[in-house]
């Protein structure tokens, strides 16, 4: 079962490997002929509806970020693995990061080069305050600073050493 936002993507350094979203989060290893469950919404927490959007690190082949929304469908959390090419699905760990700062849509998250415990999140509000978070793997803090009520809708990291992150 997918959602009218379905999201597919081909893994950023393996494309024998695709993904898909919705009610679950599936993994192609064959470039779509087959397809099987990595992240099973309610088996790995009941109160989770689904699997709305995933973000996949090119830095940490292995790292993948689940954007997953509750039963209410308005309460959004982060969950994460370390071993998403892992090839038996089976032993793909996941855990669920701190709770996120405020409710709302979230458009993206960039994962860190250096430390994939770390990442922006992007949230689309038209609020003057709480759109753009860093986590530094422990707690967050609202970078948003300056930007008004426009609302932003993607992010992009820019790697190297001046690291600068566009809206």
């Amino acid at each position: 079962k997918t959602e009218w936002h379905t999201w597919i993507r081909m893994h950023p350094t393996s494309n024998n490997f695709v993904f898909c979203s919705g009610a679950k989060l599936s993994r192609s290893a064959d470039t779509g002929k087959t397809w099987k469950t990595v992240f099973d919404a309610p088996k790995i927490d009941p109160a989770i509806y689904n699997a709305y959007r995933f973000f996949m690190s090119e830095d940490h082949p292995g790292v993948m970020y689940v954007y997953a929304l509750d039963t209410t469908r308005i309460h959004p959390q982060i969950w994460r693995t370390f071993n998403i090419t892992e090839q038996n699905e089976a032993l793909i760990k996941w855990e669920k990061v701190t709770d996120i700062p405020i409710e709302g849509w979230i458009m993206g998250i960039e994962i860190d080069p250096e430390d994939p415990k770390k990442f922006w999140v992007l949230y689309g509000r038209n609020e003057t305050t709480g759109k753009i978070w860093w986590y530094d793997g422990e707690k967050y803090e609202d970078y948003t600073s300056n930007l008004g009520y426009s609302k932003c809708e993607a992010m992009v990291l820019q790697r190297g050493p001046e690291k600068r992150l566009y809206l």
